[in-house]
């Protein structure tokens, strides 16, 4: 099979640990793109970090697309335009806040995107301000985070952030409500997501075919944890880092022999393109 596009997941698949992206990496990315394939950076980050990882690849270019928010933003990676969005209900993320609130521990710490770069929340905590420098973005603190978010009519996404145990556990009350306008998942070991249920990683997949004009099956999706399962399924070959969790590794066609911090994506391109 000949792939045309290769989606690659940042954080613990393209990136080391000490979120770095080794030369061995970056040296098969550019072999990749100069054999005329596209390489994509599918992320829950925003596109204020994802510009800098794509200039740092060398993937901004024209022509080529980067997928922000788990799916819920697509972006003309060399100019920035935005060609899809996503958001989720006001008043149905405010509901969400408040069946958090009956479960999450005050060491949990609740998170909401309120737009591309502005994250809100009702604590000045270390998880908050932690999350404000790997995110670069812009912090806010409001009394009332419930009527805070119904008043903006839509938000971005709502993450949670602390003990995986104790998250486990906020996350099964909120899967358990059964609510189809929702998907909730975990992007790290002490962050889970909650987003519009019409948008994830795949739809980034979605969106590439229709955009390349080719098929899904000439494309390869690579990750290591749950938000990526669903474009790992989606791909036409969905692969899983060494390191992913089971549920990527179940999901994967393959699964590398390198971690992410032994440049698993070079693994992934001398093998496949």
């Amino acid at each position: 099979m000949e792939y045309k596009v290769l989606f690659l997941d940042c954080d613990g698949t393209l990136l080391s640990d000490d979120k770095t992206i080794s030369q061995e990496n970056k040296k098969a990315i550019r072999y990749a793109m100069d054999k005329d394939v596209k390489v994509v950076l599918c992320s829950g980050r925003s596109y204020v970090t994802l510009r800098q990882l794509a200039e740092e690849v060398g993937t901004n270019k024209k022509g080529n697309i980067v997928v922000a928010f788990n799916g819920m933003e697509i972006f003309d990676a060399e100019n920035g335009n935005v060609l899809f969005q996503e958001r989720l209900d006001g008043e149905l993320a405010a509901y969400i806040l408040s069946q958090l609130k009956k479960v999450a521990s005050p060491d949990i710490e609740i998170v909401v995107y309120e737009d591309m770069t502005t994250i809100v929340s009702e604590y000045d905590n270390k998880y908050f301000n932690k999350y404000k420098e790997v995110s670069q973005t812009i912090k806010k603190v409001v009394p009332d985070l419930i009527k805070h978010v119904s008043d903006l009519g839509k938000v971005v996404k709502i993450i949670i952030i602390g003990d995986n145990e104790k998250l486990v556990h906020v996350i099964k009350h909120i899967e358990d409500l059964k609510d189809n306008r929702i998907s909730c998942f975990f992007s790290a070991q002490i962050l889970a997501e909650i987003l519009n249920s019409s948008c994830s990683k795949a739809t980034g997949v979605e969106f590439a075919s229709k955009y390349f004009n080719i098929s899904k099956e000439h494309i390869i999706a690579v990750g290591d944890h749950g938000n990526d399962v669903s474009m790992i399924k989606t791909a036409g070959l969905g692969i899983a880092t060494a390191n992913a969790v089971e549920s990527a590794k179940n999901a994967a066609d393959f699964v590398t022999r390198r971690d992410n911090n032994n440049s698993a994506i070079a693994e992934v391109i001398y093998e496949f393109i």
